[in-house]
Parts: structure tokens; C-alpha cells; sequence
């Protein structure tokens, strides 16, 4: 990636995520892969959340992949 992030202490806010589940939705993206990848390298446990899994299937990561299209599920109801 590009750009380092810069926050203080060890880790996303300061290690305190390292023991949190993040989803994230978007996951075969452009923006999406680089979260995935920043979370891996912070070892974030990530559940990536893509319309298709198989576009997620030659990468090396290391996520439970879900495959949903959000718009076509009623969420909440």
C-alpha cells in the first residue's frame, strides 16, 4: 500500500482490535481489498463480505468469505 497510517500505540487504536471481528462489506473492491489487507497485517480477524466470492478466490487471504448481495436481502425485517 502506498501510504503508512499513523496512530499511536501498538495496532488499530493501540491494539485493542486485535481481539475484534470486523466485517467488511465491499471486500473484492478496489478500496475493499486494502482494508482486507491492512486488517491482516494488524491480524484482525475479518469476515469479507463480497457479491462474488470467486473474485476473492486467488488471493492470499487469510478471511471467512460470505457471499451476499446486500440489496437483494431485507436486512432488519
Amino acid at each position: 500500500m502506498g501510504r503508512k497510517i499513523r496512530h499511536g500505540g501498538s495496532g488499530i487504536a493501540g491494539g485493542l482490535m486485535s481481539a475484534m471481528k470486523i466485517a467488511v462489506t465491499g471486500a473484492s473492491g478496489f478500496i475493499g481489498r486494502y482494508v482486507l489487507a491492512e486488517l491482516a497485517r494488524q491480524q484482525v480477524e475479518v469476515v469479507a463480505v463480497t457479491r462474488n466470492a470467486t473474485s476473492l478466490a486467488g488471493s492470499s487471504l487469510a478471511a471467512r468469505v460470505v457471499e451476499m448481495d446486500m440489496a437483494r436481502h431485507k436486512l432488519g425485517k
